[in-house]
């Protein structure tokens, strides 16, 4: 896919409004996190522009203010990566009141502003237009940098995107998500072994989808309790959960560990069991062991598949770890995101 880059963009003298993945927990690991490394890898291919309003968000609030998934503690983590300090434009609830921040915040001489978090408002999620011009009319450029929030249809990602192109593009991050994921949906080493796993029922919509572009689905986590009935053909296999339904069975994870051995791409989306708990790790040890050495390409999505990958000490086996798990899965069966489809049509 074709997609507008930063390639040969100068964005001299301009405003730029960059949506990154900022839904991160804040410790001491944050500035290893893979969506801030990203961020801050994109930033420095903007840093001739005039000034950079950073936005994300993180959590659900569901347009209500919550301290706790404030991106105010951010700020120091970012300020470190880019080496400047950055202005944090603070949550007010009426519009007039925030736009009245905003603008203060762009006359001030930080070049860095950090937003906070666009879902304590309603007009980000259900893309409100005038939430969109709030930024639209503060912005000369766009640069989406959030793939992993891309499969919603946001103010942040389509609208900002609807409003500014033709100068609309996807950051760095974004551009080689998407290389990755054509190789495994246009031309992959067969056989495709994809493992749809976890706990979050909605997975499920992405099943048929998968059994196409798959030679292989297997299918764990809590997601064989919510098939109940469901017929499918010889490509899906469904597991076997453990009584208190916490863990896949041992015929279960020797069955996926046959099918990775022969794999020749590996798509992992969902962890096979509750991996937190120490007595409910064999299923995701072994069928994550069993894909991190098979001889195939090999690519992972979603954030507890990442977590227990690395727990794992796994992730540097993978060839590609997507930022997101949600729209990791779009893409693959679907071949684009509301975030694209608002950047090309």
């Amino acid at each position: 896919m074709k997609l507008p880059t930063l390639k040969n963009l100068d964005v001299s003298g301009k405003n730029v409004l960059l949506r990154c993945d900022l839904d991160v927990n804040f410790d001491e690991n944050t500035l290893e996190d893979k969506r801030i490394s990203a961020a801050v890898r994109t930033i420095g291919n903007l840093n001739n522009a005039k000034k950079i309003i950073i936005l994300g968000h993180r959590g659900r609030p569901k347009g209500v203010y919550q301290k706790d998934l404030s991106l105010f503690p951010l700020t120091p983590f970012l300020s470190k990566a880019l080496g400047s300090e950055i202005f944090f434009v603070q949550f007010a609830p009426f519009l007039e009141e925030f736009e009245q921040g905003l603008v203060s915040a762009l006359e001030n001489n930080n070049k860095y502003l950090l937003v906070e978090n666009l879902r304590f408002w309603t007009g980000e999620e259900v893309n409100d237009p005038v939430f969109v011009d709030l930024f639209r009319s503060r912005g000369e450029v766009f640069v989406n940098e959030a793939f992993a929030a891309s499969h919603r249809q946001s103010a942040s990602v389509v609208g900002l995107a609807e409003a500014l192109k033709p100068r609309a593009y996807v950051g760095l991050n974004f551009q080689e998500e998407v290389i990755h994921l054509d190789r495994v949906r246009d031309n992959p080493k067969r056989p495709v072994v994809s493992l749809l796993s976890g706990v979050k029922k909605d997975k499920l919509k992405y099943t048929e989808g998968l059994e196409k572009i798959s030679d292989k689905l297997m299918i764990a986590g809590r997601l064989p309790e919510y098939l109940e009935d469901a017929k499918f053909g010889p490509k899906v296999f469904v597991s076997h959960l453990t009584p208190d339904k916490e863990d896949i069975t041992i015929h279960s994870i020797e069955a996926i560990e046959a099918e990775l051995k022969k794999a020749g791409t590996v798509i992992l989306a969902g962890v096979p069991g509750k991996f937190e708990d120490e007595g409910h790790m064999l299923g995701t040890k072994r069928v994550f062991e069993a894909a991190a050495n098979a001889k195939a390409y090999k690519l992972v999505g979603g954030g507890d598949t990442s977590s227990a990958l690395g727990m794992l000490g796994l992730l540097p086996k993978f060839d590609w770890v997507s930022t997101g798990g949600g729209a990791m899965l779009e893409y693959l069966v679907s071949g684009t995101l509301p975030g694209i489809k608002a950047l090309l049509d």
